[in-house]
């Protein structure tokens, strides 16, 4: 989770027409390849059946998750934790108790 704290993204996008729909997405970079490769095999350990890929952005490895997988994840990096930094705790407490 503390990656996910300092390098990582939670968000609630709004898509669709007049942006109704909304995606959960977790997503983790760093100029590591090998991180983020680790990071991919836990969440592929943890999480049944994602398929994910990991994007090159200039000298940036991104890995990221949507929809439920991302849901998922969340809630098994989140749910009772202690400690994590505040506003994605904020956010991330929204998405495991459904109140987007």
């Amino acid at each position: 989770r503390g990656c996910v704290d300092g390098d990582g993204c939670i968000s609630i996008e709004k898509y669709g027409k007049n942006k109704q729909n909304k995606r959960i997405r977790i997503s983790l970079c760093s100029a590591s390849e090998r991180f983020i490769i680790q990071f991919k095999k836990y969440c592929e350990s943890i999480i049944p059946n994602i398929k994910t890929n990991i994007n090159k952005h200039k000298n940036t490895y991104i890995f990221g998750l949507n929809g439920n997988k991302a849901e998922n994840l969340i809630e098994i990096l989140y749910k009772d934790c202690e400690t994590a930094l505040d506003r994605k705790y904020y956010l991330a407490n929204k998405i495991i108790k459904r109140e987007y």
